[in-house]
């Protein structure tokens, strides 16, 4: 069976990453990561796409920020798409393809942040998910449960599940201001996921700590430190 290629970050300073790869070294690594953290290295997409099986889908709302924030550089981005969508009109609670999706926040993250290592870039273009999603109609339900950054990292493997069908995620608390998230495996690129999760705890005025440990499979865990 061929394995999935692993991500991680190598240690800068002070042991906190300073920039990224792709590694078949080492099951686990521990890595430290704060907001002042910036991320150096470009993406790989190819490496990305690789961790995303063909039939796995994204909703149709997340598609959408991306198509504006391309612009007149949408049609472009089409050409490479396995499934386009004529003028960019997705439908919110449609499935598309996460591969496509991939390729959009790629393209997305280039234009809105170009003086930015790639990496960073995605990261920086992920924290803006969790505000997409609350405003949603699943979201506001989620959020109306969850209420504060602890409840709503709980809830993140019930937000994964209802727009990235199947998927494979679960959340559990460590001590009264951590959560750990794992992914199983986790499909793209591990600095959006990691976007993702700072996004939650900002959204609630907090400032993230997070340690990503890099497990067998493909699979990754997130220990969110969301209050200090």
């Amino acid at each position: 069976m061929q394995r999935r290629p692993r991500h991680c970050f190598s240690d800068g300073p002070l042991g906190l990453p300073r920039e990224t790869r792709l590694t078949d070294n080492a099951d686990v690594l521990d890595i430290p990561i704060t907001l002042s953290t910036r991320l150096s290295q470009p993406i790989s997409l190819e490496a990305g796409l690789a961790t995303i099986p063909v039939e796995t889908t994204v909703k149709g709302m997340f598609f959408r920020r991306h198509v504006e924030g391309l612009g007149s550089d949408y049609e472009t981005v089409s050409a490479t798409l396995d499934v386009p969508v004529k003028d960019g009109k997705y439908v919110a609670f449609r499935d598309y393809p996460q591969r496509d999706y991939a390729r959009m926040i790629a393209a997305t993250a280039r234009k809105r942040f170009p003086l930015l290592p790639g990496r960073e870039a995605l990261r920086q273009l992920a924290r803006e998910d969790f505000k997409v999603f609350a405003e949603s109609m699943i979201g506001k339900v989620i959020m109306t449960v969850a209420g504060d950054a602890r409840g709503s990292l709980m809830h993140v493997p019930d937000a994964y599940r209802a727009i990235v069908p199947g998927a494979n995620v679960h959340a559990v608390d460590l001590n009264p201001h951590t959560v750990r998230i794992t992914f199983e495996p986790l499909m793209g690129f591990l600095e959006y996921t990691l976007g993702q999760l700072e996004g939650v705890v900002l959204a609630f005025d907090g400032s993230p700590l997070t340690t990503i440990h890099v497990i067998k499979d493909g699979g990754h865990a997130y220990e969110v430190v969301y209050r200090r």
